[in-house]
């Protein structure tokens, strides 16, 4: 049932485009007001959210283990739609094409906004700064690619449907908190999570890129605990598409680098399903 529960929700994605038709938050936004308002909790950091988390955990998992009983069939249907919702949300083939476009003609306020909406900060960027700017961009286009689809997959894989979920609510009340400190705390929790994911899929790029390169880079990294996650990935994607440090401040570079990330990540994706194949047939 694991890779017919992966497949399945990864050809919802190619038909949606995104999983936008489920990806529908209110609720969880509206569990979080409802805990809020019990002062124990409130006066607690993420008091409420740890509540909020715990209550959609268990549900789920009573949920899960209640269809299970009655068909494995109705189990899996239940646990793509949670995989599904745990996916990143906004859209990322769409984002690549728009902003290339935006960078072929040289529209600087165009590609500063879909910057913006990246949540990249510009305001310090000097105008028609293309380099600069097509480098931030790699970044988070590279980043949001990763913990779209393959950190969801990669805790599936190992805990079922609590792992996905729990990272994506973790992620949406992350952009969700007004407090600074609650905020920094969860990107440190989002990156501990992140940790082992982001090194097997350093090591991925370079089977379904260069293969010297991005392995020497992944060697490098390996045990590092001071890099973020989506400064690795630049390195590892860089590594696997051969862009050296005097090509990336070309750019033309940041070009290609877009161009060929979808066409990257593609191969990537390919490579996990079958993995996931062969440790499905061994179990």
């Amino acid at each position: 049932m694991l890779l017919i529960t992966v497949v399945c929700s990864l050809l919802l994605i190619q038909l949606w485009g995104s999983g936008k038709p489920l990806h529908k938050d209110n609720w969880f936004y509206a569990l979080l007001n409802f805990y809020s308002q019990f002062d124990r909790l409130a006066s607690v950091r993420m008091g409420a959210f740890s509540a909020a988390l715990i209550t959609a955990l268990l549900l789920v998992v009573i949920g899960y283990s209640l269809l299970d009983y009655i068909s494995s069939w109705l189990a899996a249907a239940f646990a793509i739609l949670v995989l599904v919702y745990s996916m990143g949300r906004g859209l990322f083939s769409e984002l690549v094409a728009s902003y290339v476009s935006i960078w072929h003609a040289k529209d600087w306020e165009a590609a500063v906004t879909i910057a913006q909406e990246l949540g990249i900060e510009t305001h310090w960027l000097e105008s028609d700064d293309w380099s600069e700017l097509n480098h931030l961009v790699v970044e988070q286009l590279a980043y949001r690619g990763f913990e779209r689809i393959f950190v969801v997959l990669f805790w599936f894989v190992v805990t079922g449907v609590v792992g996905p979920l729990a990272y994506r609510l973790v992620a949406l009340y992350g952009d969700h908190t007004d407090d600074g400190d609650e905020a920094e705390q969860l990107q440190r929790l989002l990156w501990l999570v992140e940790w082992p994911v982001v090194r097997l899929f350093g090591l991925s790029l370079a089977i379904t890129g260069n293969f010297t390169s991005c392995f020497s880079r992944c060697r490098q990294f390996i045990s590092c605990t001071k890099t973020s996650s989506s400064q690795m990935l630049v390195y590892f994607v860089e590594s696997a598409l051969s862009v050296t440090k005097a090509d990336s401040s070309d750019p033309r570079c940041g070009e290609k680098e877009l161009t060929e990330l979808q066409q990257l990540y593609s191969r990537t994706m390919v490579l996990w399903v079958c993995v996931i194949a062969v440790f499905t047939l061994l179990l």
